[in-house]
């Protein structure tokens, strides 16, 4: 079976890298806290990481910053504490390389 529509293409929020929405982890900001979505169904804004390495300099506050600007959500230190703890929760399950 041939398909018509293009692949969409996502780019990683981190270092810039273009590659295809199902290579990447997507991160979305849902009933108000910022979250991974590893199966890219939850709704809103959503912003995208490439590499084990992008998801880790996602504790940079300076990448936060880029993160909440993009997904439209403001810069809270609690929603910051919580969302670095789910991301240090998910690289111990290894579940992304």
């Amino acid at each position: 079976m041939v398909r018509n529509k293009p692949y969409p293409i996502r780019t990683c929020i981190v270092c810039g890298q273009k590659d295809y929405k199902s290579n990447l982890l997507r991160i979305t900001c849902y009933k108000g806290k910022i979250k991974l979505d590893e199966k890219q169904r939850l709704p809103g804004r959503g912003a995208y990481v490439c590499s084990k390495s992008c998801l880790q300099k996602l504790n940079s506050l300076r990448i936060w910053k880029k993160l909440a600007r993009s997904l439209r959500h403001p810069l809270e230190e609690t929603a910051y504490k919580e969302f670095k703890k789910e991301i240090e929760g998910f690289l111990e399950r290894g579940k992304y390389v």
